[in-house]
């Protein structure tokens, strides 16, 4: 027979929409998604389109379907012809898109039969994107609708696979969240087995073994008889890494210090505290001898994981102590977490605890020198109004926001904020806005002081004036540092309400503030027999309007020396100030504990404590290294005690024994406080809070 090309052309369509008609009918699985055709209107362009797609063509075939869709975006079969544009466009690697379309086809097409495959599809991508718990989703969500729709056999077997091949390639982060999907459940041995695998990948024995036993468990109780030999074979080889894992760990540590370069003073600070920790100067306490390797970290995040890594491979440490700054305790951080070793970290880096469970920290955060502060000053000092004057610098804003967030959370509030640039040395604006002293004071608050002031001095009757007479409620609130009704904050209001250049509103002149004896402000003329109005003007104009109970100034004790004056300059007396643990110096005292009586502040050490144990410390401290300890020194003494004390108490053989006992040892009682670890790694202790007297600290008990 012979066949003319003609012939032939007009034959293809009909025969490929039978061979696809055919492949669909057989079952068959997986993102090749081959439909029946017979409700396609047979063309060329359709045609070969499709047989691009069968041969694997997919860029053609996607490009077909396109100009398709193009040329009749109301084709009568556009849900088919979108379906394989869908699946064309995913063989082409385009697997973000592919994820977008296919939600769209679902929304547009809620009762195709194919559903249940371009589900499917939308999980194949998100799995080749990496998205594992989307991917799960999408997956177990195409199990459920082909089940519902009556396809089982084959292809639910296969999908099942597909969803225990996400979980054996899932992260703990992915597996945390693919637990709490629906429909899950037969799939929580699956699971169990890859959390445990990842546990023993960090020498998580006893988890490792724990979730490794509760996947064969419930593997068999679905007889699900794959997942039980793994589980069987996994904890095989948890007992053989256990036991390596104690032969090759010593009882030693890694030190992590800066010994070169710009911390270098601090890092040997801190070595001199372990030192001493150690007794490398004495005869030695009874009990379990410690090996501490020390590396120098130079404050390099590269250097850091490079030591590390030694300190890993060549001296088998079974912790790290260590480092200090906040670039290299990050970078440590995630490699102790990646190497599954048990680190604690001497930085005030914000969340560090929260890279992972081996990650710990033992000293003071800025947090926690907040809480203390302000739950003092609320709790037992009865403050509740408060200022904040910050340095505008990354520490002063995260401070400021701390301090913020405490004191409403304990019901108190705050009436002036004010910054000021971290280099500056006059601090007159920021103290003047904060005491409403900056702008001009419009008319109705000048009235309101000025007749305040009348009835403070018995001038004027407080049923009369609207305001209380001396002695009754309110009437001393127009005494400086204590709360007025027209507060800094209104009179800013006032202005921008009142003053937008209407210059009437104010007195014509403020009186000089060189007028004789008799008539300067403050000092009344015993034989007038009205009140001195020039007086009560000036002091109406010129008074500061104080509504806070402390202020708080989160800076340095330089920065301190230079602030502290400048409050009183302005008339602004005796409010306390609040400060942190940057604020210790003998050379504040000196200079400025006129101008701090009263302060208030928290430090992580105090050496002329009279704790017998931080007198014994500080004594010897002396002795050796012949200068006062510090709080790193006191830190560094602290954590290698606490160390020795775990491995008194604790059989510890292994990182993973070491971790669980650091979580469990309850209040050590150290020279910084008392230690313990929350469950996220984070030291719990708090800090000493001191108050100045005279010419000295003192504690505030």
């Amino acid at each position: 027979m012979h066949f003319t090309k003609s012939l032939i052309k007009k034959a293809v369509p009909v025969i490929l929409a039978g061979m696809a008609f055919l492949f669909f009918s057989c079952g068959t699985t997986g993102n090749k998604g081959i439909l029946p055709v017979k409700t396609v209107k047979s063309s060329a362009g359709y045609s070969n389109a499709l047989a691009d797609y069968e041969a694997g063509r997919y860029k053609s075939a996607l490009e077909a379907f396109t100009k398709i869709l193009k040329n009749r975006p109301d084709h009568p079969d556009a849900r088919i012809i979108r379906y394989y544009r869908i699946f064309s466009l995913y063989h082409t690697g385009d697997h973000k898109g592919t994820v977008t379309l296919a939600a769209e086809w679902l929304k547009d097409y809620p009762e195709s039969p194919e559903r249940y495959k371009m589900q499917r599809l939308a999980g194949d991508a998100n799995r080749a994107m990496g998205l594992m718990h989307e991917a799960c989703f999408w997956v177990t969500v195409s199990m459920k609708t082909a089940r519902a729709s009556g396809v089982t056999g084959d292809y639910e077997a296969e999908t099942a696979k597909a969803v225990n091949d996400i979980i054996s390639m899932s992260s703990e982060a992915d597996l945390n969240r693919i637990k709490r999907l629906d429909g899950i459940s037969q799939f929580m041995p699956a699971i169990n087995l890859r959390q445990a695998e990842i546990a023993l990948a960090r020498n998580a024995f006893v988890q490792a073994k724990r979730l490794a036993t509760l996947a064969v468990n419930s593997a068999s109780e679905q007889n699900d008889e794959g997942v039980a030999l793994k589980g069987r074979a996994l904890l095989s080889q948890i007992t053989e890494a256990k036991e390596e894992n104690i032969m090759v760990t010593r009882k030693v540590i890694g030190c992590l210090l800066p010994l070169k370069g710009d911390y270098a003073l601090y890092g040997e600070e801190i070595l001199k505290g372990l030192q001493l920790g150690l007794d490398l100067f004495g005869e030695g306490e009874a009990g379990v001898s410690i090996e501490l390797v020390i590396r120098n970290t130079n404050a390099s995040p590269e250097d850091t994981v490079n030591a590390i890594t030694e300190l890993i491979q060549k001296e088998s440490v079974i912790a790290i102590i260590g480092p200090l700054s906040q670039s290299a305790s990050a970078a440590a951080a995630k490699k102790a977490q990646e190497d599954g070793v048990p680190i604690i970290t001497f930085t005030q880096k914000p969340d560090i605890t929260k890279v992972g469970e081996w990650v710990f920290r033992n000293y003071l955060t800025p947090d926690k020198e907040v809480e203390a502060l302000v739950t003092k000053a609320i709790g037992d000092m009865g403050m509740l109004r408060f200022g904040i004057f910050y340095p505008d610098s990354s520490y002063g804003r995260h401070l400021m926001q701390t301090f913020w967030d405490r004191v409403d959370e304990m019901g108190g509030e705050i009436t002036a904020v004010e910054s000021y640039k971290a280099d500056d040395t006059d601090f007159a604006d920021g103290i003047k806005k904060m005491a409403g002293l900056y702008y001009p004071r419009p008319r109705s608050v000048f009235e309101r002081l000025k007749t305040q002031r009348l009835i403070k001095l018995g001038f004027a009757d407080a049923e009369n004036s609207g305001a209380p007479l001396p002695g009754q409620e309110g009437a001393d609130q127009a005494v400086q540092g204590e709360p007025l009704e027209a507060t800094a904050e209104d009179s800013l209001e006032a202005v921008e309400d009142e003053v937008q250049g209407e210059e009437e509103s104010f007195p014509d002149e403020i009186p000089d503030r060189s007028m004789p004896d008799s008539r300067r402000p403050g000092v009344m003329d015993p034989d007038a027999e009205g009140p001195d109005m020039v007086d009560i003007e000036y002091h109406a104009e010129t008074d500061p309007i104080v509504d806070f109970d402390a202020v708080f100034i989160p800076d340095n004790s330089q920065n301190i020396a230079l602030i502290a004056p400048q409050f009183p300059f302005y008339n602004v007396f005796n409010v306390p100030f609040l400060g942190t643990s940057l604020w210790p110096s003998g050379d504040l005292l000196k200079t400025t504990s006129e101008y701090l009586q009263g302060a208030v502040f928290p430090t992580g050490f105090y050496a002329d404590n009279e704790s017998a144990s931080i007198m014994d410390f500080v004594t010897q401290y002396r002795e050796i290294y012949g200068k006062e300890p510090g709080l790193l020194a006191a830190t560094g003494f602290d954590t290698i005690k606490m160390i020795q004390g775990l491995f008194i108490e604790n059989d510890i053989n292994t990182r993973a024994d070491f971790q669980q006992a650091l979580l469990e040892y309850k209040n050590y009682s150290g020279v910084t406080g008392a230690i313990s670890f929350d469950e996220e790694g984070e030291v719990e202790k708090m800090p000493t809070l001191l108050i100045i007297h005279g010419k000295s600290y003192h504690i505030l008990r």
